[in-house]
């Protein structure tokens, strides 16, 4: 019976420890192939730069509100909302080029 016993033992914990290797490989493999995030082009500052200057302003004559970084699938945006000349904005601009996306007053 103990003999029994000591098997059975031995045979679960080589099964976990098949599970446990399987699972590492799968997610060797997957991390492999899934594709990373995406490189971010710009940095923050310089949205706000590029904000400002498709606003016909500087930087330092706007008040910024917010301004955050959305990785919305592949596709990464610097969301800002800040005030000019005593305007309210909301722009977008690609993370990755700096284009601007959208501009709502």
């Amino acid at each position: 019976m103990i003999k029994n016993r000591r098997i059975l033992v031995l045979v679960c914990g080589l099964f976990v420890l098949l599970v446990l290797l399987l699972g590492l490989a799968g997610f060797i493999y997957i991390s492999s192939v899934a594709p990373g995030p995406k490189i971010i082009g710009i940095t923050e500052n310089q949205a706000v730069a590029i904000a400002a200057k498709s606003l016909g302003l500087d930087s330092k004559d706007i008040t910024l509100y917010k301004c955050e970084l959305d990785r919305d699938g592949f596709d990464s945006k610097y969301e800002l909302e800040l005030m000019a000349d005593g305007r309210i904005f909301e722009i977008d601009i690609s993370a990755k080029d700096g284009r601007i996306l959208n501009i709502d007053s």
